[in-house]
């Protein structure tokens, strides 16, 4: 089961990213300082959600884990992959800088 859990979340983050036109398109308009929050808090508040649900399903059940709790498991790993995949794209939307249109390369006929 937990191969079938893994490979869902793989391809689930795999589709993501592939579809992050889409996804990330919004991301620059928000200010760059609640972009790095917003970044962080995914980043390490998913991961940190994702290991006490787990805890806690191991701890409730330590002959192994029910099927509830696998899908428990898988919801909260498909929320951990979306929010890891965001804060990517936060954190890349301030990397990455687009040209400003105000401002024109020079070109061969331009003298330096």
């Amino acid at each position: 089961m937990q191969y079938a859990v893994f490979a869902l979340w793989l391809v689930y983050g795999a589709l993501l990213w592939r579809n992050s036109a889409r996804v990330f398109g919004n991301l620059k308009k928000i200010p760059r300082g609640r972009r790095t929050a917003l970044g962080s808090l995914l980043l390490f508040g998913s991961a940190v959600l994702l290991l006490l649900v787990m805890y806690g399903l191991y701890q409730t059940s330590p002959k192994g884990i029910s099927p509830l709790g696998w899908f428990i498991i898988t919801l909260t790993g498909t929320g951990f992959i979306h929010a890891q995949v965001l804060s990517a794209g936060l954190f890349m939307s301030m990397a990455v800088t687009e040209p400003d249109s105000d401002t024109s390369e020079p070109n061969e006929d331009t003298p330096l």
